[in-house]
Order: C-alpha cells, then structure tokens, then sequence
C-alpha cells in the first residue's frame, strides 16, 4: 500500500509501539525499500518510569520483558550483575514477587522503583532499597515496569577495599563476580578492581 503511494499511521492505545513489540521489523522494512517514514512520540512507560523514580536517569539501558522461565530467566538476572547504568524492565504480575525476591538475594543496598498501572487511576509508585522492600505486600495486580539503580557513589575506600575483598572471598570465589560486585559497591574503575583482585589472589597463595 506503501509502494503505491497511500498513506499510513501505526496507532497504540496501549504505550509506544515498536518498543515492547516485534514492531521494529517493519521499520526494517521499510529501510530497506527505501520508503519514507516517521514517528511522533507518544506516553512510554520507559522513559516515564526514570522520570517517577527519581533514580539517576541517564545512561540507562532498557531490557525488555523479563523472561518468563528457564535459562533465559536465569541468564537476564545473572547479567544484570555487570551492567553498571540504571536498567528498565517489565514484569508480570504473575512474576513480579519471585523477580524482586531475586532481585533482592543480588542487590541488597540497590534502590529500585516499581511503578504499576501508570497514568492510569490506580496508579502507584514504590521507591526503596531493595534491603528494606516488603516483597509480601507488593500488589500483584496491572502492569509493572522495574528501574533498578545503577553503580553508586564511592561506598568503599581505597584503603580498605583490600580487606574488604579478603573477605568477600569466603563468599564470592569467582573473580568475575568479585570484580563486578567491588565495581557497583565502590565506583572504582573495572581495572582497578581488577589489580586489586589479582593482589590479593597472589598474597593468598603465598
């Protein structure tokens, strides 16, 4: 209808399209056929979902739907481990409890939002760390879009961060994951972490 010369609009009455849906293949197509299009912004759950939080809004990196079952699931929670800027997500309702339960076994001293049902009458906006969230009395009713805080400010000192990742050993043996933990827990860049890490592995073996 495009190629001959009509007129088109893709309209949603539920969010943005093309972001939660597989929408963008047809601004693929449309690329790749040379054929002129545009879009004119309406209400996003995403980028009204930072704006509620009152989390640090930018860089933020959006995943998607958390997914429903098996190593997929395992596999988004495990990575979102070594992503250091604010992360937006969807959820069920039918999942939403079992996710922040997760979420909260990873990210303790993390602050999140949950944000249901928005713009809409019941909605409701909860902003805590994750150390002190009630999982129980979640309403596990509507839509749900997660903003989960990224790396803090520097919480460990130079000075100390050696003893600290001592420590840490008896609990994390991986040096990926202790690497990636002291990198969210202090703001110290990836390679300094990194040394340290290495330091203290070698002094272990001597």
């Amino acid at each position: 209808m495009l190629q001959d010369g009509k007129d088109i609009a893709l309209i949603s009455d539920a969010g943005t399209p093309l972001i939660s849906d597989p929408g963008y293949k047809l601004i693929k197509k449309l690329s790749e056929n040379d054929l002129p299009y545009t879009a004119v912004p309406g209400p996003s759950s995403v980028i009204n979902s930072i704006v509620l939080s009152g989390i640090e809004p930018y860089p933020f990196t959006f995943l998607g739907f958390i997914p429903s079952k098996g190593k997929l699931r395992d596999d988004f929670f495990d990575n979102l481990r070594y992503i250091e800027e604010t992360t937006v997500f969807f959820d069920s309702p039918h999942r939403i409890k079992d996710s922040l339960k997760i979420l909260k076994t990873l990210f303790l001293e993390k602050k999140i939002a949950i944000l249901r049902e928005q713009t809409k009458i019941y909605e409701e906006v909860v902003v805590q760390e994750l150390k002190e969230l009630d999982v129980s009395s979640v309403v596990t009713k509507g839509e749900f879009t997660i903003v989960l805080e990224g790396i803090s400010e520097f919480s460990v000192e130079i000075g100390n961060i050696e003893e600290e990742i001592k420590k840490m050993r008896k609990v994390i043996s991986d040096d990926k994951e202790l690497i990636s933990y002291f990198k969210w827990k202090s703001g110290l860049p990836k390679r300094k972490i990194y040394e340290i890490v290495k330091k203290t592995k070698k002094n272990r073996k001597m």
